[in-house]
Formats: C-alpha cells, structure tokens, sequence
C-alpha cells in the first residue's frame, strides 16, 4: 500500500506531541511520518497495518512505530461504539542531537531503530506502558519527559513484544502513488467479503492493466494482491472464531470465500492449524486471552 506523507505539527515548547484521539470510526489513510510513534488503543477493533503486515486490531493494541514506517488503523463498521487511541509522537533526537549516542542511552537507540520494523507490545508489558500513557497527560512538561523515557526503556527491557516487520524491512514507496494505494487499500477493507475481481481493481481502482497492477503491488508490498486479500479475510474470519459461536463453514463465506475448502486451506496457510483447532484453542469461552 502506498503511504501518505503526514506533518505533525509541535509547538516549539514541545518536545514531543501528545493526544487522545476520539473518532467514529479509525480510517486515516496509509501514511508515513519522520517522528517516532507509539499508538495504544483505548476502544476499537478493526485492521491494523503497519509496513507489510496486516492483523487484527482491538482495545489495548499497543504498537511502537519507527520513523517513516507506514502504518494506518482501520476500524471495522458493526463497531457500536467510539474509537478512541493515545498517540504519542516524537522525534528521533527529541532530547537534542547525538543525546542517544551516549553511553546511557545506547539501549534506547537500538529500540528506535528496531522500530523501523513495528513492534506490538504484550503481555503485562502492555498493561503496564497502558496505564503509563493514561496517566501521563497529568505530569508536567518535565515529568512527561522523564515518563517517555521509562516507557521506551520498558519496552526495551521487555520480551513481550513482537516484531511485525522481516529483520531489514525497509519501506518501498514514493509519494506520486498514494492515491492510488490508499484507494486500493480503502476498497479491500470495505468489501473483504465480496467476491473481489482482480481486473476490477487493477483496471478501474489502480487504473493499470492486470500484468502491470500485480507487478506492481508485489513489487511494493512484498506480495501478491490475492495473498493480501487473503491476509485480510483470514484475520477477520479469526476474530469471528474466537468471539461468536457462529458456525466455521459459514464464518469463511461471510469473510468472501467462495467454497469451504479454500477457506481451510488458506486459514492453515497463514495460522499452521485448521479453524477449529483455532477456535479449541482460543475461543473466548476457554477465557484465554489473545488479542484480535
């Protein structure tokens, strides 16, 4: 997906920019920024994306994301409620320049570095860096300094957290096709479930013809357009597992699969296991605890 260039705008009394973010809906567009962020959901569920990876989103996603990484959150429509987000951004030498090249700092360096590839905190890592950026809007501008520093030294003493990105990821991307990807991103979020052509959406979405969209996509996405199709459908086809009883056959149409046994091979693809080996093992009556 072709990412948006995005601004932040800090006063020159900040050192870093802090918000609560309260929307109907999560919908900005796949965009990319040189400040540092760290985004936690208060309320929502929906699509997270971030560089080439593409999971499910719900309250206390948590999620460290390195500069110019592009990344957007993507509500789903039968959410009732509110979506609500902390983002905190910031610049790498937001304490000065060269302030984390000294000796003291080195580990927090290395984590914003290592940011370039997302990192999804959990566990109690992730409950306890929530509460943080709650109750960090009540400090002053020193405090609130000093507060940023310990969650970023949390998170880097931490082993609860998941890179979402490959070791070297860098992000292939130029500002001219923004448009055009954010467009195509919007249409598969919108109508997963839909029997998606291909020609459609090359032709008439990408306005490129079929050889030359599915070059391209690969080429910037670091995979084919059905495999990201599939990635969204499979994601929203688990959160359905884990949080209905409704019936598994049905759940893969509702998500756009055609026939059963497309489902099951796809869903076994990207999650090594059959739906209902998922749903045994992750089903919310089992009270496990799995973020989708």
């Amino acid at each position: 997906m072709k990412p948006v260039f995005e601004k932040i705008i800090k006063s020159k009394e900040d050192s870093f920019s802090l918000n609560e973010i309260v929307l109907r809906y999560f919908d900005a567009p796949f965009h990319f920024h040189p400040e540092i962020e760290l985004t936690y959901v208060l309320e929502g569920n929906g699509r997270r994306f971030v560089g080439n990876d593409v999971a499910s989103f719900q309250a206390g996603d948590l999620v460290l994301i390195g500069k110019n990484l592009p990344h957007f959150w993507y509500s789903n429509r039968d959410y009732k409620s509110e979506s609500k987000a902390i983002v905190v951004q910031f610049d790498v030498d937001f304490l000065g320049a060269h302030t984390f090249d000294n000796y003291n700092f080195q580990h927090i360096k290395n984590l914003l570095k290592e940011a370039q590839r997302g990192i999804l905190i959990t566990g109690k890592t992730n409950g306890i860096i929530g509460e943080r950026l709650k109750n960090i809007f009540n400090l002053n501008a020193f405090d609130s300094i000093l507060e940023l520093l310990k969650i970023l030294d949390i998170i880097k003493k931490s082993n609860e957290i998941d890179y979402l990105n490959l070791t070297g990821y860098t992000a292939n991307f130029n500002l001219v096709d923004s448009k055009r990807i954010n467009s195509i991103c919007k249409y598969v979020a919108q109508h997963y479930f839909e029997d998606i052509k291909l020609k459609f959406v090359s032709n008439d979405i990408a306005n490129l013809t079929v050889p030359a969209f599915c070059h391209y996509f690969k080429k910037k996405m670091g995979k084919t357009f059905t495999e990201f199709v599939n990635e969204i459908r499979i994601e929203e086809a688990k959160r359905l597992i884990v949080s209905t009883n409704k019936d598994i056959a049905s759940i893969g149409f509702q998500c756009g699969y055609q026939s059963k046994s497309n489902f099951y091979k796809n869903f076994k693809k990207l999650n090594n296991q059959s739906p209902n080996q998922f749903r045994k093992l992750y089903h919310v009556d089992t009270q496990k605890n799995i973020m989708f």
